[in-house]
């Protein structure tokens, strides 16, 4: 049973494991999946060892503010935001956008 994963993920050994794996497949996209930023300090912990953030956020929960406010924290390119329980169209092939704009 680990008692604090944030030190975990900020010890030595997983830096040189993050290491490790970089340099072993650098033609690859490393995932490393961690719990919501702004309630777990496990995402920040480990930012200082990624390239760049693809970022998760719940359709309808999310709040542009809190988007804002995790990529103000991280510090690190955004590669993109997935839309997460995003409700599945009632009549096959309906499709609709929706876009941001300030």
């Amino acid at each position: 049973i680990v008692q604090d994963a944030t030190e975990i993920m900020g010890s030595p050994k997983m830096q040189s494991l993050l290491q490790e794996v970089k340099n072993r497949y650098k033609d690859r996209y490393i995932l490393i999946d961690s719990p919501p930023l702004l309630t777990f300090a496990d995402a920040l912990t480990l930012s200082p060892y990624v390239d760049a953030v693809l970022l998760v956020v719940e359709v309808y929960k999310t709040t542009i503010d809190q988007v804002k406010r995790a990529l103000e924290l991280l510090e690190r390119p955004l590669l993109g935001i997935v839309l997460n329980k995003a409700p599945i169209p009632e009549k096959p092939g309906y499709y609709s956008s929706y876009y941001y704009s300030e």
